[in-house]
């Protein structure tokens, strides 16, 4: 199984944190979103991996230029204009070539879906996607119906709702490669066009595997603090590459703490942190390399510079 990352969101949401780093990159205890998501597919098996950029995509090629070591395919490939999840999946037909499917995981998400449980439902029912979803009130707009076959997105009719249930798509699907033929003569184009276009003409062939262990989306200042919460203080989720947490506290190598530090609440403290004399931080992500200066005062935040 190939996998391809989507990594070419403007991460607007993330305004002003995604001026200087895209959304894949954002450190999550030191580490980046894009190199846990790479972890937890390692973890599963997949080698061999294609990613999309565009906004600061030359960071996201530095960083999967210093994996090199690891024993994994990387293949990048840049869009611009930007071409949409649709356009971007139809883009890398030549990566999967030869096989019968392939994963697609978006760039800034963090679970512990069981990815091999996700790839044998899909071969079992053969269908043309499989969308793996989750339970998350505020998103919960794809529809399934008992035999979890995808009804409606965005919507139910009236007569089906009695018999349907409803769950929040995750960013992560299994597709086969037969998908390719059907996609629509142009460029660039977004996925739930051609899904809303398959319930249609093709009802059935649109899956739902059901995941009940965790699921975060970073995609806002608000979840991203959350994710640190989940991990330092719920225990929510262990990452495979976890490192150690004491306190509800994590901090990088080579963190210089001055005196009279006042810690409160979680934080996540990335390496060459500085944290000046009397400085106060409760609930908040430090970035590498990052300065708390002396007597200031940090509570939810997310520190940049």
């Amino acid at each position: 199984m190939k996998a391809f990352i989507l990594c070419a969101g403007y991460g607007n949401r993330l305004k002003p944190y995604s001026d200087l780093k895209p959304k894949p990159l954002f450190p999550v205890l030191n580490k980046p979103v894009l190199g846990h998501i790479l972890d937890h597919l390692e973890h599963h098996g997949i080698r061999s991996f294609a990613l999309n950029t565009h906004h600061l995509g030359k960071q996201i090629e530095s960083y999967v230029n210093s994996l090199k070591k690891r024993t994994c395919e990387f293949q990048i490939y840049p869009e611009n204009p930007i071409l949409g999840t649709g356009g971007g999946i139809k883009n890398i037909r030549d990566f999967v070539f030869g096989q019968d499917s392939f994963l697609v995981h978006n760039g800034d998400v963090i679970n512990d879906i069981d990815l091999d449980a996700v790839i044998r439902f899909h071969q079992r029912h053969q269908p043309l996607a499989t969308l793996v979803l989750t339970h998350s009130p505020a998103f919960n707009t794809v529809y399934f119906d008992t035999e979890n076959r995808i009804v409606a997105i965005g919507g139910a009719s009236k007569e089906n709702k009695s018999s349907i249930n409803n769950l929040t798509f995750t960013g992560i699907i299994v597709i086969n490669t037969a998908i390719f033929e059907l996609f629509p003569d142009k460029t660039a184009f977004p996925i739930t066009d051609f899904y809303l276009k398959a319930l249609s003409e093709m009802p059935g062939q649109l899956m739902a595997y059901i995941h009940r262990g965790y699921w975060a989306d970073t995609g806002t200042p608000e979840s991203y603090l959350k994710l640190h919460r989940d991990i330092l203080v719920n225990n929510s989720i262990t990452l495979p590459s976890s490192p150690a947490i004491h306190n509800n506290l994590y901090s990088g190598d080579n963190v210089n703490f001055a005196a009279n530090v006042k810690l409160e609440g979680y934080n996540s403290i990335g390496r060459d942190c500085r944290i000046g004399e009397g400085v106060h931080l409760e609930n908040c992500v430090m970035w590498p390399g990052s300065r708390a200066l002396e007597g200031t005062t940090h509570r939810n935040e997310i520190i940049v510079g």
